[in-house]
């Protein structure tokens, strides 16, 4: 052994050791050892020599991971469905808010009280002399324009509703009710003035104009708020500025209505122009949410910013709208009904009821044309139509607006087309009235020829200068001014609905103008919330239950503002996202660990980019900061003298591996990832790496004889370890702080073979961030490997991501976020009965099913119970490697599906609590779980009914026959799982599955000659369709997996083996508790061997016991076993006892002299009984509740026989089947047939509500480097390098690490290093750097644009560099806490 020490580690620790030579061995060449005097890490490769005649190399192909293929397509792609999100997104806004405000426009025009004389066009034949007369009868269907009010605010009431019933809001103060209640009860009678009174006096083109002078209540509060800018000139102009918008604004109130100005040389003839005053002053009363701040020192704008603070962060909003929204309803209604009588549009208010329903139908004019007069009946429910398309394009140009502003697109599409309304409509409206003026029958055949917009007398495409329109101008340039807020949007990516606008929806009557006073001002968000559980508020709904029962007199969480003194004690360092990916490890592959290290590798370069960004004073929103930490369970084994511990074969294959990956991935850079700090600890031991981009690797080595292993106790060790020991006993931190850290503390949970990108993390963090109720998130999981198991995985994952993780986000939340990439916030881990219940030891068999067989999924019904939500990302993507094998496959859904099962029933049987406490859980997503429980259940039932009936369809037989012949393999493989040991039970199973894919293909056939013989309408080929249409629509949806599909035929005949005899062998292995995978035979010590041997000694001195009665029949000892051929070969069963025992004591003898033959591993002591049952088959009625199989078989074989009886004598009861002729179904199969598809129904829905919110993420995080200039083809006058670094400094550090090519063979020291010289030399003109800097498919001008980048890169990192003295190099910022490093601090836990 050759060895050099590496300084600075004389801490307590163990020696590694490392082979001279190569030995062609299964044991690694590397060897870890516990010491108890202090030694050094002696870690020295020996060079390879070569001799002279070995001149040949072998070079080997490095194969991508899987989260790196197509990854450039993949943001080519994200980068096209943007740009095409732009266009649909800008089309629809713009095109929805015209054709809202020109078909509003078109219904004033109709109801107008106003006297028309125009030009008739009576079968198309102009007549110049003619006048035309509406009926009184038809303004009352036009004024409809009611319906487009009631609209929106009856979806403000459906939505406040929903809200109060299932979330937690609070009643507000009686003053802040009342200042709202009165704001929206003056806009209400505003808007009653407007569109009753005033409008209809008015031509269409006036009133058009009219709507761009209705902010006179936000222009007054712009002008209070005049201290808000801090430079003086700055604040001069802005003063000015308000002032003269509100002036300009204020001007509309007398400009037209009192000052009479003449139009094209007439007197204006307004009539009740005074309504028009009261109409825009007061509707503009509802738009001041968000023209209010807190830094005006005027009383009354203080005093409504509190309000509007309180309703959000406090959830009074949805309190106060779902009464505010009720009454605006009925006064709107009230005023619907008085103002038109009062005003003259109708002649009393009983004709408005008497001609309702006959004026939607048909309409009356009576045209005058100088010789006669005559009647015209005009019957095509035109207003209804109007009103449809109004109603339909307003609610168009709400949600696609929201979308905008939701996904970061907020300024060219939602900002833009809303200020071009005005301009483009009143435009478009004076051209066609010019059309209507030179040709009296334009637009009559898709308008008719009586109905049109109220043009003014000779109109002419010029009405701006002859009708003084000059003065709109002035109006939209006013009101551009005050809502310039929504050009430059505050609130976060994917912010919520309520962080983004004030009041719930929209004014139907005011679409565009509404949309732009409503979008906030501000972030939309609290600076800090504080979980205020002592805080007592008066909900708004009460819950029905015990008196005595605490937990149901428990108030719901509810969040209070930080006072000022606690805000003081937060520093920025407390609000950085730190997140600690947790890899828990036991018995991976060398392909495995590498491609773990690789997205190791990747957040360290990732993270070494945004660090450089921090220090030069960059914005980084998705800033944050990373340690890595491996969890290595059960990792120590006996050495050869058994005097000491060392660690296993695949901590060794660890080692190797970051040696050799970290090479290969640094390398080329001049890098390399040094060598491990060592540490003792309580646990075991600690190994530290610390990597080129300064992010750390702790890989923790457990001894199971000194701490729990398995995986859900390593979760609590992280746990515990870094929320409770390094953030809750931290002395240094207040209680402030602590909260705040722990809000933005998050556990990255990941497994051993995970392969992600950096931006998978970054869009978990995402849905944290954009609500602090989300507890946990997840990503969409892929499968890899090969082989037919894993084609099976790859449909079985996508269609469980597709339908069911998408519906549950929609409809509720995620039931389970899956361990192997899961991010969890420390926040809502500490949560009360949430950690402290997690530790919670199994001692019941059910503990061991629901604990420890599926943890995280135990997890996340823990944090569901409490309150806290978990959301499922499809845009986040992570691959891991699944069983390729049908026995490991096997063994992991025998843990995962009981686990899941017991979960769910644990949270459906305390539903009352859950819906109390959870506000994204209702009753209609626990009925959607308890519909698919019952289906699960009810499954394997279902699935030997398909199979009676397709069997007899494909072979000709009739239903008896078909049941005796599969009924066979069902009863033989129950007797399997009697009887034999769980490697039969799965070798039974895989013959059968062979055998029933082959059945499952010739079923496939008759299924598809049943289908050409019943026709289209036959059930079986509706169900058919339908099911197979749900899935090729979604694999469409979904283009990257679209692959997954072709993939459906193995799991189709593959459906028998699945979901009938993998539920059978899960239910009847309940009592085995091994993890069933990755499990490999471990050395033992000497203790252990010679304890084994005592206690085989000590068994087989005992006479076996005596057994009675026909169960025992069935059962092994513990240490004893059992088959069908001994059960007939020896009926005592000594014999074979005996011999069996025997074989074992001469195992262990081998194994004593050979020193480290392979035993089964020893069980803990605590858990003993039932940790044998890891390679000893168990009774099930000794472990196991009796009722549990017994009550599982006997409901499947009362839905067998109960539905096969029904389907034998479906003459004398049945369901006629409407589509087809004589087609006869029994009831309880077409009920269930009901069900299936309605499941599958809600799944689509909850699908392609889910597709929209990840096509939002994925448009949001995606960057277009192209600017507005260039797509329209001009040419920028001089590029700014240091406004493209403010936009894409990470990306572009990137790029720089990936593409540094070092000058020489000198070692650098880290990535920091290599970026500085990276940047040296594009800085200084090296052609070859440029180059590789650069993209080279964006031509010359980039390489320009990238040298003048790094320029005023290198400029602001100088001045940096000037500004500051060495020694206040920005460092990560710790927890404060005291060196968790050494072993003293070890000491201390």
């Amino acid at each position: 052994m050759s060895s050099a020490s590496i300084e600075g580690h004389e801490n307590p620790g163990f020696d590694i050791d490392k082979d001279d030579s190569l030995v062609l061995a299964p044991e690694p060449r590397r060897r870890v050892e516990f010491q108890t005097q202090e030694s050094e890490y002696h870690f020295t490769p020996k060079k390879e020599v070569l001799k002279g005649w070995d001149a040949f190399i072998q070079s080997e192909d490095e194969s991508k991971s899987a989260s790196d293929k197509n990854t450039g397509l993949i943001k080519k792609a994200s980068i096209v469905l943007k740009i095409l999100t732009i266009i649909v997104v800008f089309g629809v806004v713009l095109i929805g808010a015209l054709v809202s405000k020109g078909s509003l426009m078109f219904m004033l025009a109709q109801a107008s009280y106003r006297q028309s004389t125009v030009v008739t066009c009576t079968y198309n034949i102009t007549n110049d002399n003619g006048t035309i007369q509406s009926d009184p009868e038809n303004n009352v269907a036009w004024l409809c324009i009611f319906f487009s009010f009631l609209g929106p605010e009856l979806l403000t009431f459906l939505k406040c509703v929903r809200v109060c019933i299932m979330r937690t809001v609070a009643r507000p103060k009686w003053d802040a009710f009342l200042i709202v209640f009165l704001m929206e009860t003056l806009h209400v009678i505003g808007l009653a003035f407007l569109f009753f009174a005033a409008l209809p006096g008015l031509d269409s083109i006036k009133a058009l104009m009219l709507t761009s002078c209705i902010a006179f209540i936000p222009g007054l509060l712009m002008l209070l708020n005049w201290n808000i800018w801090a430079k003086s000139w700055q604040r001069y102009v802005i003063i000015t500025l308000n002032a003269l918008s509100f002036l300009l604004q204020a001007s509309g109130l007398i400009a037209w209505p009192v000052a009479n100005i003449e139009w094209a040389g007439k007197p204006m003839e307004i009539s009740n122009s005074w309504a028009l005053a009261v109409g825009i002053l007061l509707t503009s009363f509802g738009w001041w949410e968000s023209f209010v701040t807190q830094e005006s020192s005027f009383i009354v704008a203080k005093f409504l910013w509190g309000i509007k603070t309180d309703m959000f962060e406090l959830h009074t909003r949805f309190f106060t709208y779902l009464f505010t929204s009720v009454w605006k309803i009925f006064l709107f209604f009230i005023l619907f009904i008085v103002f038109p009588v009062t005003f003259g549009n109708i002649p009393n208010s009983g004709f408005l009821f008497d001609h309702f329903h006959s004026s939607f139908a048909t309409s009356n004019f009576t045209v005058d044309t100088g010789d006669e007069i005559s009647s015209e009946l005009v019957s095509y429910h035109f207003p209804v139509k109007v009103l449809a398309t109004q109603l339909f394009c307003g609610y168009a140009t709400y949600v696609f607006g929201k979308f905008a502003c939701k996904v970061n697109i907020q300024r060219i599409a939602f900002a833009l087309p809303l200020t071009l309304v005005m301009p483009v409509s009143i435009t478009t409206l004076c051209l066609m009235c010019k059309a209507r003026n030179d040709d009296h029958c334009a637009f009559s055949n898709d308008w008719g020829a009586f109905s049109f917009f109220q043009c003014p007398e000779n109109a002419t495409g010029n009405q701006f200068v002859q009708e003084l329109g000059w003065i709109w101008i002035l109006w939209a340039l006013s009101n551009m001014w005050i809502v310039n807020h929504i050009w430059f949007p505050k609130s976060q990516r994917l912010a919520s609905t309520e962080q983004m606008f004030g009041v719930p929806w929209y004014c139907g009557l005011l679409v565009d103008q509404s949309l732009m006073a409503n979008r906030r001002s501000d972030k939309g968000r609290a600076r800090m919330r504080l979980d205020a559980k002592g805080q007592k508020v008066n909900h708004a709904v009460s819950y029905d239950g015990h008196p005595d029962d605490e937990e149901k007199q428990k108030k719901r969480r509810a969040f209070a503002l930080p006072s000022r003194e606690v805000v003081a004690q937060l520093n920025p360092e407390d609000q950085i996202t730190r997140i600690k990916g947790c890899a828990t490890m036991w018995h991976e592959s060398p392909e495995e660990i590498c491609e773990m290290l690789k997205s190791i590798f990747r957040i360290d370069e990732d993270y070494s980019a945004r660090q450089m960004v921090k220090q030069l004073e960059l914005k980084d929103p998705d800033y944050y900061e990373w340690e890595t930490h491996i969890f290595f369970d059960d990792c120590m084994e006996p050495t050869d003298d058994r005097k000491h511990s060392q660690v296993n074969q695949f901590v060794r294959l660890l080692l190797d591996q970051v040696d050799i990956q970290g090479k290969k991935w640094y390398g080329t850079r001049n890098l390399k990832v040094p060598p491990p700090a060592k540490y003792t600890t309580p646990y075991g031991g600690r190994l530290e790496w610390v990597l080129p981009g300064q992010t750390k690797i702790i890989c923790h080595l457990k001894d199971k004889n000194k701490i729990r292993h398995k995986k859900r106790w390593s979760q609590c060790m992280y746990m515990y370890y870094f929320l409770g020991f390094q953030l809750m006993d931290n002395p240094k931190l207040t209680a402030a702080q602590k909260d705040c850290r722990a809000m933005n503390t998050y556990l990255l949970a990941l497994d051993g073979d995970v392969d992600f990108q950096p931006d998978a993390i970054i869009k978990l963090v995402d849905l944290m961030k954009r609500n602090p109720d989300v507890g946990a998130s997840c990503g969409r999981i892929h499968p890899t490997g090969s082989g037919y198991m894993q084609w099976y995985q790859m449909f079985e994952y996508a269609i469980g991501h597709w339908l069911q993780k998408a519906t549950e986000h929609v409809m509720g939340c995620v039931l389970c976020s899956p361990g192997c990439f899961s991010l969890f916030r420390g926040k809502a881990v500490m949560a009360e009965n949430v950690m402290r219940t997690y530790t919670t030891v199994a001692t019941e068999p059910k503990h061991f099913v629901q604990y420890d067989q599926g943890e995280d999924r135990w997890l996340c019904t823990l944090l569901l119970q409490q309150g806290w939500r978990v959301e499922y990302s499809a845009a986040s993507d992570s691959f891991t490697a699944c069983p390729e094998g049908f026995k490991e496959f096997y063994n992991q859904r025998r843990r995962w599906m009981p686990s899941t099962l017991a979960n769910i029933i644990d949270l459906l049987g305390d539903w009352r609590r859950v819906i109390r406490n959870n506000d994204d859980i209702s009753i209609f997503y626990i009925i959607y779980q308890v519909m698919m429980m019952i289906g699960t259940i009810l499954g394997p039932g279902s699935i030997f009914l398909m199979l009676v009936g397709a069997c007899g369809a494909a072979f000709g037989l009739s239903n008896w026959a078909s049941f005796g012949i599969n009924l066979a393999p069902m009863v033989i493989f129950i007797l399997a799982c009697l009887l034999t040991k769980s490697d039969t039970q799965i070798i039974v199973a895989q013959v059968l599955s062979i055998a029933y894919a082959l059945v499952m293909m010739a079923v496939l056939v008759g299924l598809l000659l049943e289908i050409k013989e019943s026709g289209w309408l036959a059930p079986t080929t509706l169900s058919f369709i339908f099911v197979a249409g749900v899935f090729i629509l979604a694999a469409f949806l979904h283009p990257q997996e679209f692959w997954c599909l072709p993939m459906g035929l193995i799991y189709y005949i593959t459906i028998p083996s699945m979901y009938l005899f993998l539920v059978i062998y899960s239910f009847f292995n309940l009592n085995v508790v091994s993890w069933g995978t990755r499990e490999v035979v471990q050395k033992l010590s000497a203790e252990e061997m010679e304890e084994a041997k005592k206690k085989a000694e000590e068994q087989a001195k005992k006479p076996p016991a005596k057994k009675s009665g026909f169960m025992s029949f069935f059962q092994r000892d513990r240490l004893l076993e059992f088959s069908l051929t001994k059960m007939f070969t020896d009926k005592n069963g000594v014999k074979s006892q005996l011999e069996n025992m025997q074989e074992k004591l001469e195992k262990i003898e081998m194994a004593l002299e050979r020193e480290g033959y392979p035993l089964p591993e020893k069980p803990e002591e605590e858990a003993e009984i039932e940790k044998e049952t890891t390679t000893i088959r168990k009774p099930i009625v000794r472990i196991m509740e009796p009722p549990l199989v017994f009550s599982f078989l006997m409901i499947n074989s009362i839905w067998v026989l109960t539905v096969f009886l029904l389907q034998q004598n479906k003459e004398q009861l049945f369901i006629q089947w409407p589509f087809g002729d004589d087609l006869q179904l029994e009831p309880l199969g077409l009920l269930f047939v009901i069900f299936f598809a309605f499941v599958l129904f809600v799944q689509l829905v909850g699908m392609l509500l889910h597709r929209i919110m990840t096509l939002g993420h994925i448009v949001s995080s995606t960057k277009i480097k192209v600017s507005i200039k260039s797509m329209l083809g001009k040419k920028e006058t001089q590029f700014d390098g240091d406004k493209f670094l403010q936009r894409n400094a990470v990306e572009m550090f990137k790029n720089l690490q990936s593409t540094y090519m070092p000058e020489s063979d000198s070692q650098n020291k880290n990535l920091e290093s290599v970026l500085e010289m990276a940047m040296d030399q594009v800085a200084q003109g090296h052609d070859d750097s440029v180059r590789r800097a650069s993209n080279m498919s964006q031509g010359k001008a980039n390489l320009l644009r990238r040298a003048e980048t790094i320029k005023a890169l290198k400029r602001r990192q100088t001045t940096r560099r000037q500004s500051m003295k060495p020694t206040m190099r920005p460092q990560r910022h710790e927890s404060s806490r005291p060196d968790s490093s050494s072993s003293d601090s070890h000491e201390e836990i």
